[in-house]
């Protein structure tokens, strides 16, 4: 299965992200995966701001979704 760089953001008193690496059969069906998993508290990689995050909004930057070149 194709492998997607997803870039989610959230938004709280500043502005971060995390490039998440996502399978999905499309790029939008692993946006959709990435958006999930930022949503419900987990990253596929070690994020310095996990447990700094509050009532936040999350969003995919669809100009930094590639797939992966193996």
């Amino acid at each position: 299965m194709p492998k997607f760089n997803i870039e989610v953001q959230w938004h709280y008193k500043s502005f971060d992200y995390v490039v998440m690496e996502v399978e999905g059969a499309t790029l939008e069906e692993a946006k959709d995966k990435a958006l999930a998993l930022a949503e419900s508290g987990h990253c596929q990689v070690t994020c310095w701001t996990e447990g700094q995050i509050y009532d936040a909004h999350y969003e995919i930057n669809h100009d930094e979704c590639e797939e992966i070149q193996c």
